[in-house]
């Protein structure tokens, strides 16, 4: 059996497949392991696809590398589970069948080349061939072939974009020589490795937020000051920042809206919330009043029809693009809302049983869903690109890390360390 002789499916083909490959994978699973528990989360009962990987070439420490973090990254969704293998490329149909009669629906071949790797995706029911591709990252870490490598193969198994070579901006504090805390604002890859230092700050930073406006990489913050707590950005690879917003009072939150003109930028000041636009024209800038309430207003986050998120008052909060129009989303205590525009959904902290738990706000259903349960506090979330993982703050004692966690359930995963203060997540 030759790779030649078999032809690559379409993409609602392969979607199809992929439906009976899985629900046979379930029967044969149940058949040839009796004892095997089902994965409980709190969106309900599933058990993780399993996926075989056979490696046909010998493997490099970088390769091995990559698969480890392409395993975890395909992981973390709680969908799938890798296993990896030696082996070779199948030249009978027989072998395939092998590979189904041990429960594995899909085996994913995989050789290794100078830098990444060739793959090639087949059914072990139908013996076809599903997909397959060749991809390399010439003068990358290992990590993030790895992740290069996980996002292809999500995209053919699922035909959605992932989050896995995006970039996870937060804060960092650490302790200096002359005892103070020194601030710094830091990028991590999907799992956390790869990270590294933008800025190293004088003062006190937070709410980093990545600027869409700007083609290139550059990042928003707040930054405290002997008078104010000023908005300041700093481009990627440059080492001074440049203040954007320095006002009396305390700037801390801002979104983006579609367009700086229209749109502009929303963002919270000493209780209330406020829009910039500017026009390029006369190429001036204009503050306007949208929001002032009795309590303190903030984090704002805006949705694809200009409205506007926030919370006031422990209540999370929506209103139309002037403020007008307010309705209450939450119950209870409930601050830290982020909206994904293309999921259509809200995340934020609420305090259940005296923790900050997550839950999302689904605009289209009016239906708010808890998604974490467990001890901690969970607090600062945001979206992951694609929409399926929420990063976010975990605070319990003297630890305070970033974690992801599954929207549709699944195991919250740390990607920073325990003996280090992270905290501000933003997603790019």
């Amino acid at each position: 059996m030759h790779f030649e002789r078999y032809t690559v499916m379409n993409k609602s083909m392969l979607k199809i497949l992929y439906f009976f490959s899985f629900a046979l994978s379930l029967s044969l699973y149940s058949m040839h392991d009796k004892t095997a528990e089902m994965t409980i989360t709190p969106s309900g009962t599933h058990k993780a696809m399993q996926l075989m990987f056979v490696c046909t070439t010998m493997l490099d420490s970088m390769h091995s590398q990559a698969i480890d973090t392409m395993c975890f990254d395909l992981k973390t969704s709680d969908q799938f589970n890798c296993i990896v293998e030696k082996g070779s490329t199948p030249q009978q149909e027989k072998e395939l069948s092998l590979f189904m009669q041990r429960g594995y629906p899909l085996v994913i071949f995989l050789s290794s080349l100078t830098d990444g790797f060739e793959w090639r995706m087949y059914d072990t029911c139908s013996k076809f061939m599903l997909t397959g591709s060749r991809i390399t990252r010439k003068n990358c870490s290992a990590h993030i072939l790895g992740h290069a490598l996980a996002h292809e193969l999500w995209k053919s198994l699922t035909g959605e974009e992932s989050s896995f070579t995006s970039s996870i901006l937060f804060v960092r504090q650490q302790k200096s020589t002359r005892s103070y805390v020194q601030t710094e604002l830091c990028t991590a890859s999907f799992d956390g490795k790869d990270q590294q230092i933008l800025y190293r700050a004088p003062a006190i930073v937070i709410a980093p937020l990545w600027n869409k406006y700007i083609a290139q990489p550059v990042v928003l913050f707040s930054e405290f000051t002997h008078s104010n707590v000023r908005l300041s950005q700093i481009i990627v690879g440059q080492s001074r920042p440049t203040v954007v917003l320095d006002m009396p009072g305390t700037s801390v939150g801002v979104a983006f809206g579609e367009s700086m003109s229209a749109d502009g930028i929303v963002y919270a000041r000493s209780g209330n919330i406020w829009r910039y636009t500017y026009n390029s024209l006369l190429k001036t800038g204009t503050h306007t009043l949208i929001i002032k309430e009795s309590t303190i207003c903030a984090s704002p986050t805006t949705m694809s029809n200009g409205n506007i998120i926030y919370c006031s008052g422990g209540c999370i909060k929506q209103c139309d693009r002037n403020g007008k129009n307010t309705k209450v989303l939450s119950k209870g205590y409930a601050v830290a809302p982020a909206h994904h525009k293309q999921k259509n959904k809200t995340v934020y902290s609420a305090r259940i049983n005296g923790l900050m738990q997550l839950y999302v706000y689904d605009h289209s259903t009016k239906k708010n869903t808890q998604i974490t349960f467990n001890d901690g506090n969970k607090i600062d979330p945001c979206w992951s690109p694609c929409g399926h993982y929420v990063a976010f703050s975990f605070e319990k004692g003297s630890i305070h890390q970033i974690a992801l966690q599954p929207v549709n359930g699944g195991t919250m995963v740390y990607i920073t360390s325990s003996k280090e203060l992270c905290s501000y997540p933003s997603w790019s």
